[in-house]
């Protein structure tokens, strides 16, 4: 239950990603948030997706709180700047794969929203940070958005370029 992953604990990262450039491999880190992360809203149960009840519920994030995007924000900034940037890397993997609606948060910001407008914002608002971060080329796992929701479209490209992120 509290075992710290080998990769955190030996903190050799930053060497993978060395050695990988040394054989022309390029190593693109994968950090799952809203997907496969059970560990994160159980630490900080305030940033937790809440139930009907407002009790957390210790998996998925509120993805309308602010305070979601600090905690965020500050893990894939230490990967960008711990190991990513050091090693001329503009490459990293977000995940959101499984995002069931079980980690869909239901406080009074959230519970009028679909699950798919939740996972859009957080896409864009994520994608936005690592793009100010220097990343130029963020890879989104697309199950949720093609098979559950099929909003793998046209307006999404849209909104995307809209936004600013369609390139990365």
């Amino acid at each position: 239950d509290n075992v710290i992953p080998y990769m955190y604990d030996g903190d050799f990262l930053g060497d993978i990603i060395a050695y990988g450039k040394r054989k022309n491999v390029l190593v693109k880190p994968l950090f799952n948030s809203l997907g496969h992360n059970t560990l994160i809203p159980r630490i900080f149960p305030e940033i937790s997706a809440k139930k009907e009840d407002g009790t957390p519920a210790n998996a998925g994030f509120c993805t309308k709180s602010e305070k979601t995007y600090e905690v965020m924000f500050n893990i894939y900034d230490e990967i960008i700047d711990r190991y990513l940037l050091p090693n001329g890397v503009y490459d990293i993997q977000i995940g959101l794969d499984e995002v069931t609606p079980g980690a869909i948060c239901h406080c009074e910001m959230c519970k009028d929203k679909t699950h798919p407008e939740l996972m859009v914002e957080y896409i864009i608002k994520l994608c936005k940070h690592l793009k100010a971060r220097g990343m130029k080329h963020i890879y989104i796992y697309h199950d949720m958005l093609y098979h559950h929701f099929n909003i793998v479209n046209e307006e999404l490209r849209d909104k995307f370029i809209a936004e600013g992120i369609y390139d990365e």
